[in-house]
């Protein structure tokens, strides 16, 4: 377990980071994603958002910047494997801003109950490892979602508002 507090704690970057301050970090990442809209409130403000991809001790890292900004990250093991208590707190702690983290009930009886019922095992996996397993808020403007499939992910509640799930499928 002292492993995994180990290399987690090297594999992090910081919510509101710039992408110069991420990739100093963890070196050039790949663009998985890019675009820009217009804001409906004011047409005149173009905000462009992309998706970064980074591999780092062991975990694949994607850290969405909007106009600039990291806004979300999302953390999963190298190996596929779930992530361990330890690797959650860990990435958790990195993000709390001196704050504690306070963990959310979440009801996934009704979702597990669709799980069972489907017979495509291609379709159980994939609704598995969409399935919000915990949750955690930081106030109003912090939360964390820990899916089935053992993927972190933690963002500005305005990011997580925004886009209603998973925003990288691994």
């Amino acid at each position: 377990m002292a492993v995994a507090w180990t290399a987690c704690a090297h594999a992090r970057a910081n919510l509101d980071e710039m992408p110069a301050q991420v990739e100093a970090r963890y070196g050039a990442g790949t663009e998985v994603a890019a675009r820009a809209e217009y804001l409906a409130r004011d047409r005149n403000f173009k905000r462009a958002i992309n998706v970064r991809e980074f591999s780092h001790e062991g975990y694949k890292i994607f850290v969405t910047f909007d106009t600039g900004r990291s806004v979300s990250e999302t953390f999963a093991r190298l190996d596929g494997k779930p992530l361990g208590e330890n690797e959650i707190a860990a990435f958790l702690k990195q993000n709390d801003f001196g704050q504690k983290w306070q963990e959310q009930q979440v009801d996934a009886s009704a979702a597990l109950q669709v799980i069972q019922k489907t017979t495509d095992a291609k379709t159980r996996d994939a609704l598995r490892d969409s399935m919000v397993m915990r949750q955690w808020k930081l106030g109003d403007s912090l939360c964390a979602t820990y899916y089935g499939g053992g993927t972190l992910v933690v963002e500005t509640s305005a990011s997580h508002v925004f886009r209603k799930g998973p925003i990288i499928t691994l």
